[in-house]
């Protein structure tokens, strides 16, 4: 009785071992990176300053993958006055808007959490 104790204790602690060893890290949703096309002009593209696709973790938020990746600068208050050292100018009421897969964001970009394949686009043009 004591030899099949042992044999059924070896064996489930060999399997629990086995167990172990082959099974993957669990991944989290954070994991898996995602695609984005990151295009930055001036003046309805008459300069295109960049023109990329990037890899970014998912969930990140627009800004934060701006700044990771480009010269940005940014007020207090998260709007963003220059980027690659083209600054805005209210004298002449022009600022940097951006818009995600053809539409603009209801959020600032300090606030908007990036899908998968966004196609986004920052613009130096003038606002009426």
């Amino acid at each position: 009785m004591k030899k099949a104790f042992q044999s059924v204790t070896l064996g489930f602690l060999l399997l629990l071992f086995s167990t172990a060893c082959t099974q993957d890290s669990p991944q989290t949703e954070n994991d898996n990176p995602i695609s984005i096309l990151m295009e930055i002009a001036i003046n309805s593209e008459e300069e295109l300053l960049v023109n990329e696709e990037l890899q970014v973790e998912k969930n990140s938020i627009l800004l934060d993958v701006l700044k990771n990746q480009y010269d940005v600068e940014v007020t207090n208050d998260g709007f963003i006055t220059s980027i690659e050292g083209y600054e805005q100018n209210p004298e002449e009421n022009l600022y940097w808007m951006y818009e995600v897969n053809n539409e603009m964001p209801n959020v600032g970009a300090n606030e908007y959490q990036l899908e998968d394949d966004d196609h986004v686009i920052f613009e130096l043009q003038t606002v009426n």
